[in-house]
């Protein structure tokens, strides 16, 4: 029920394991949308079963989200949850560092991050074959020779959810 309260989580598949195959007296299963009650010893074909039918398939486009702040990332991967898979990297130093290990259909990018200005990752990110797209989100406009090497630019206090979700569905196509 605590799960379901955030909403980052609320749609996040539950497995429960127990020793006991008792539902706890009061405990409202459908309204928690639990995917699966497992007894231990777990079966192991209904486990993956379970994880199975409820994970993101492997061809949805993956983001990179490079933000420091916490609650900007909560809300953007609770925005894009279902329309792509979600990774976030909170400095810099993280980004470089998955930028060079994986491969990504689109780069949400803030400029301002605690260790930098976020705009120093652009000739690593273009130099990616092929180079995703940059969707700059970030509390300042972006200058003139920044805006031309990103594929969109938004303000977060002027850009709402729909706007994001919106850029971000045209730039991973």
């Amino acid at each position: 029920a605590e799960l379901r309260q955030i909403p980052a989580l609320r749609n996040l598949p539950v497995v429960v394991v127990t020793a006991s195959g008792d539902v706890p007296t009061g405990f409202a299963i459908g309204a928690l949308e639990i995917a699966d009650w497992l007894v231990k010893p777990i079966d192991n074909q209904r486990l993956h079963a379970a994880i199975r039918g409820h994970t993101l398939p492997d061809s949805l486009p993956v983001i990179l989200h490079i933000e420091d702040d916490v609650d900007i990332r909560r809300i953007v991967h609770a925005l894009v949850g279902e329309t792509a898979r979600y990774e976030a990297a909170s400095s810099l130093a993280e980004a470089r560092e998955r930028l060079a290990r994986d491969r990504y259909d689109l780069i949400i990018l803030d400029v301002a991050l605690d260790d930098g200005d976020g705009t120093n990752l652009l000739p690593q990110i273009e130099s990616l074959k092929p180079p995703p797209p940059v969707l700059l989100f970030s509390a300042r406009e972006a200058s003139g020779g920044i805006a031309t090497r990103v594929g969109a630019a938004l303000v977060k206090s002027h850009a709402g959810n729909a706007e994001l979700l919106d850029t971000v569905k045209r730039l991973i196509g």
